[in-house]
C-alpha cells in the first residue's frame, strides 16, 4: 500500500539496506535450521558431523531419554575440529559420540567448500533451552557440571524462570575426580536425566566419554560457555548479529585476547583444512 511504501522509504538507511541484503544472501546460502534437513553424517576436516535441524536433534535426545538409553552429544565448532586435527584423543572422543552437531557458521562454510549438505546451525545456545522446555513438560530432571563456582546455579535459576525444571544437582568445574565419579553414579541411579557439561574443548568431550559413555539413562551434552551466557556473566550477541552469522565478531569484541587467535588464525586454518580435504577427496565427506 502507498502509506506503507512511504513509511519504508522514510525509515530506510544505508545501514538497514545493507543489513537486509546481507540477511538475504546468508539466508540463501545457509537455510534456516527449521527447514527440512537430510539425515546422515558427513566428514568435515576431523570429525563426522550429523546433518539434522534443531527439531530433529531435540526429538532425538528426548527419544533416548524415554528409552533410558545412555548417549553423548557434542557440539563442534572450528576450534574443536582444529584441535581434533592435531590430536588423536579428541578425534577419538568425537568419533565415539552418538550425535555430533555443527555449531557456528564456520562449519557451514567448510561444508560448502566440501560440497556437503549441512543446512542447519544447531548451536547449543539455541537448542538447549528448547530441550529444557521438553524436559519440564515430561518431568525429566537435569544436572549441570562445569563452569566457575556459582555459575551453574545461576544458569539453572535463569532457566527455571522459563520452565519448572527438576534438578539432580550442580557441580562446578573445580572438583576432585572422585566427586565427579560420585555425581555420575548419582545421576545414573536417578535416570533418565540430562546432564550439561561446560568445560570447553577438549576437556568436556574427554569428561563426557570417561564418565557418561556407558551410563544407562543419562544423556550428556557438551555446551562450552553456555552456563556463562545463561547466568548473565557474558552477554550474547543481539539477534540481528546472530541472524547474519556474525556472533563470532561480537564475541571477538568482548574477548579479543582469548578469542583473537582462535578466530583470526584458527578459522582460516580450519577453512584451509577443508580445502585440503576437498583437494584430496573431491569433497566426498559421507561416512
Amino acid at each position: 500500500p502507498p502509506i506503507e511504501e512511504a513509511r519504508y522509504q522514510r525509515d530506510r538507511t544505508l545501514r538497514s539496506d545493507a543489513k537486509t541484503l546481507a540477511r538475504f544472501v546468508l539466508t540463501r546460502a545457509f537455510p534456516s535450521s527449521d527447514a527440512p534437513a537430510p539425515s546422515g553424517r558427513h566428514h568435515v576436516v576431523s570429525a563426522a558431523i550429523d546433518s539434522c535441524n534443531t527439531g530433529e536433534a531435540v526429538q532425538t535426545v528426548l527419544a533416548w531419554l524415554r528409552e533410558r538409553r545412555g548417549a553423548v552429544v557434542f557440539f563442534v565448532h572450528p576450534h574443536a575440529l582444529n584441535l581434533a586435527a592435531r590430536g588423536t584423543q579428541l578425534r577419538d572422543d568425537l568419533a565415539s559420540a552418538d550425535l555430533v552437531l555443527p555449531d557456528g557458521i564456520g562449519i557451514r562454510v567448510a561444508a560448502l567448500v566440501l560440497g556437503l549438505s549441512l543446512p542447519a546451525n544447531v548451536n547449543g545456545t539455541d537448542l538447549v533451552p528448547e530441550v529444557l522446555l521438553e524436559l519440564a513438560a515430561n518431568d525429566i530432571p537435569i544436572a549441570l557440571i562445569g563452569g566457575k563456582p556459582g555459575v551453574a546455579e545461576r544458569a539453572l535459576e535463569h532457566w527455571r524462570k522459563r520452565a519448572p525444571l527438576r534438578s539432580l544437582g550442580t557441580w562446578d568445574g573445580y572438583q576432585p575426580e572422585r566427586v565427579y565419579e560420585e555425581a555420575a553414579s548419582h545421576l545414573e541411579d536417578n535416570a533418565p536425566c540430562l546432564v550439561l557439561l561446560a568445560f570447553g574443548s577438549p576437556l568436556q568431550e574427554r569428561f563426557a566419554i570417561r564418565h557418561f559413555r556407558k551410563r544407562s539413562g543419562v544423556v550428556a551434552v557438551t555446551v562450552g560457555g553456555l552456563f556463562d551466557f545463561a547466568a548473565g556473566d557474558v552477554p550474547r550477541a543481539p539477534l540481528a548479529w546472530r541472524e547474519l552469522g556474525l556472533e563470532w565478531v561480537w564475541r571477538l569484541r568482548q574477548e579479543p585476547h582469548r578469542l583473537g587467535p582462535r578466530y583470526l588464525l584458527g578459522n582460516p586454518a580450519f577453512i584451509a583444512r577443508a580445502v585440503w580435504q576437498r583437494a584430496r577427496s573431491g569433497g566426498l565427506g559421507h561416512r
